[in-house]
């Protein structure tokens, strides 16, 4: 079964079904693929809702980029909790359903990071189920030597950081136009 994370502080429902979630964030191309499965019998479960959110290249969240600015994300303090967002923004979140074979597909970007936490996409499945995703730090590192990344400076890495799950790390693979992110989620639909 797939492990349960935080929700991190900014969260809302964008109430937004849609596949691409770039808007006008600049980045890394970054197609998801995330496969919805019975953690016991490892059925696909179709129709359920997918939630994905993430901060852009430089470390802002839409619907929280002042909270999420200066000491940055979750880690600076935010608006504590899920207090509701302080702007319009809708960038890099967005909602899918499962289909018949319990898959979801989103185009993103590659995401940015803040002070405090590596580098990760927050996934919440309908069910009652969020947790984050991680990425390889080489592949981090890879990305984030290249505008418009490299003008913010990393200081966490899944070895520092408290609470990186292995198996919650993307297998990411080189694609034409940036990468394509897999992982399957392991969930109890009762």
């Amino acid at each position: 079964m797939t492990r349960e994370l935080t929700e991190g502080p900014y969260y809302f429902d964008v109430d937004s079904i849609r596949s691409d979630i770039r808007e006008d964030r600049l980045g890394t191309t970054l197609r998801l693929v995330i496969l919805v499965q019975d953690s016991e019998t490892c059925a696909p479960i179709p129709d359920a809702v997918l939630d994905v959110w993430h901060c852009d290249a430089g470390g802002s969240y839409s619907g929280f980029e002042s909270a999420s600015q200066g000491s940055g994300g979750a880690a600076g303090g935010g608006p504590g909790g899920n207090s509701g967002p302080t702007d319009d923004e809708t960038y890099l979140r967005g909602a899918q359903v499962t289909d018949a074979e319990g898959v979801v597909e989103f185009v993103t970007i590659y995401p940015g990071w803040y002070s405090g936490r590596t580098v990760h996409i927050h996934c919440k499945v309908h069910l009652d189920t969020t947790t984050l995703l991680f990425f390889d730090d080489a592949l981090a590192t890879e990305v984030y030597a290249a505008e418009p990344y490299s003008a913010v400076g990393r200081d966490v890495d899944n070895t520092s950081d408290s609470i990186v799950e292995d198996s919650l790390v993307l297998t990411v693979t080189a694609a034409d136009d940036g990468y394509l992110g897999l992982i399957n989620f392991g969930v109890d639909p009762a």
